[in-house]
């Protein structure tokens, strides 16, 4: 047995390995075991002592399920860099893999010109505001003043809308620089740099009126001269009733200090436009085109693939402005793993650690998702946590991933992706299946045993290649061959 006096270090020592001392018991995924030193004998020598107490509370059914694996959170979340802090803790640059051509491409326009445009484009979930973070993270270190939240287009947006957001963005860039230089000390302004200063500190209160009104104190003496009156009033914005342009273009001077620095956009949100949406888009594109164009300033357009032509491609005088396009293609299994290893250091917590999924078998299961890494990312963490009901801290295989999220998926995903009738067609030719498994038109007619037809068969394939969910995969001679291609889906099939 352990001495009594070594309880404090052998407690402490408990902790760092991811278990909670608490009154002298020790609680173990809510286990709580009401002798420390038979826990101690067994954690440290596997010395047999005689069966402690053990009674079962409500943190065993309340419990993070990545502290079994020895982790601090969830490795699987797909959050953004904070191009504000690039040293930030929770998610710092070094999580970023991948990527290095695409970064030097537009991260060399910015800092090689006065001003520019590029267009950043890639299928959902591929990763395209996480590289542009990691684009603003590098950049703010090279002294490119950047900023967190983008400027988003949505819908039905004019012009000076646009361009308030556009302002709105500017002045938290302002803030922010403020906020970070307020501790520095300064020497005594100069009565010309003051005046600057004043004038300076005037422009930037007149465009927070403008696009956000101004809180102010309404007075008044009641009559006969006796007592005084006040009120709280808030004057509304101007935004409605101004015209932008010159106030967004001396916004930029300002901020770069005539251009001895530049200043990096970010406009977000051209995902998933509809035909009219789109032409709504490259309307506004085209009325804000002067805007697009102001001095100093640097625009990063991210949207989905297509929008180079859609949105930004229908006016020579839009598209001739913006010189670079930059697609986004899936990441590499490899750099999936890497990742993967990544941030499962980053959040190793105590002495013991145990992968939740093996990073090459995740990096295998990837690959039928093409590119969708966040989908990709989101089925991993749900796998997890199911499997971690009935077995916490021990890996998750492939098969226990398809097993955990296959039903889900079919309530969930199929719904939005393809009909009942269809997903029956593909349950009967790939379900269970290996993944890709391949099939043609005439084996989707004979697994259907008589209720579907060849043209009837042929139809069905028609449909499910215009919903993305399968995809041809090879010809051999007149036949075609077509394999599943949407991963959600393959997950719900059951393919292993």
């Amino acid at each position: 047995m352990v001495s009594d006096s070594l309880l404090p270090i052998i407690i402490t020592a408990k902790c760092s390995l991811g278990y909670v001392s608490d009154n002298n018991q020790t609680s173990c995924l809510g286990y709580h075991i009401n002798d420390n030193l038979w826990y101690v004998n067994w954690l440290l020598w596997g010395v047999p002592q005689p069966f402690p107490v053990v009674t079962v509370t409500d943190s065993y059914l309340i419990s993070s399920p990545w502290t079994p694996f020895g982790l601090s959170d969830d490795p699987f979340f797909q959050a953004a860099l904070d191009p504000a802090d690039s040293s930030r803790s929770t998610h710092p640059i070094s999580l970023f893999v991948g990527r290095t051509a695409e970064l030097r491409l537009i991260g060399s326009q910015v800092v090689g010109a006065s001003s520019s445009r590029a267009i950043l484009t890639g299928g959902p979930g591929v990763g395209k505001t996480s590289l542009v973070n990691r684009i603003k993270a590098s950049l703010a270190g090279q002294g490119v003043l950047t900023h967190a939240a983008p400027v988003r287009v949505v819908g039905g947006m004019t012009p000076r809308q646009f361009e308030a957001e556009v302002l709105r963005v500017l002045l938290q860039m302002r803030a922010g620089e403020q906020a970070a230089t307020s501790s520095i000390p300064h020497a005594p302004a100069t009565s010309s740099r003051a005046s600057e200063q004043a004038e300076d500190d005037a422009f930037w209160r007149r465009v927070g009126r403008l696009i956000m009104g101004e809180d102010s104190v309404a007075g008044g003496v009641s009559l006969g001269g006796f007592g005084v009156q006040s009120q709280a009033v808030r004057i509304p914005a101007e935004v409605q009733h101004t015209a932008l342009t010159t106030e967004v273009t001396e916004a930029f001077r300002r901020l770069s200090r005539n251009g001895t620095r530049r200043l990096l956009l970010h406009v977000n949100n051209l995902e998933n436009l509809s035909t009219t949406a789109a032409q709504a888009a490259a309307n506004l594109m085209q009325q804000v085109r002067d805007t697009l164009l102001a001095d100093f300033a640097h625009w990063v357009f991210v949207g989905a693939t297509g929008i180079e032509r859609t949105v930004f491609g229908g006016s020579t005088q839009v598209s001739s402005i913006i010189p670079l396009t930059v697609h986004l293609p899936p990441l590499a299994p490899a750099d999936v793993a890497d990742l993967l290893r990544r941030r499962y250091a980053h959040l190793r917590s105590g002495l013991r650690f145990t992968p939740p999924v093996d990073p090459q078998v995740a990096a295998a299961l990837y690959e039928r998702f093409r590119g969708d890494l966040r989908g990709f990312l989101n089925l991993l963490a749900l796998a997890v946590q199911q499997h971690a009901i009935s077995a916490p801290g021990r890996t998750v295989s492939a098969g226990d991933i398809i097993a955990h999220v296959a039903a889900r998926y079919q309530a969930s995903v199929v719904p939005h992706r393809l009909s009942a009738e269809d997903f029956t067609h593909l349950v009967r030719v790939v379900g269970g299946q290996p993944w890709p498994t391949e099939f043609r038109v005439t084996d989707v007619a004979a697994r259907a045993a008589g209720a579907l037809t060849q043209a009837g068969a042929s139809k069905a394939v028609k449909r499910l290649l215009l919903s993305g969910v399968i995809a041809e995969h090879r010809r051999d001679g007149r036949s075609v061959y077509y394999q599943v291609a949407d991963g959600a889906v393959s997950v719900a099939l059951a393919q292993t």
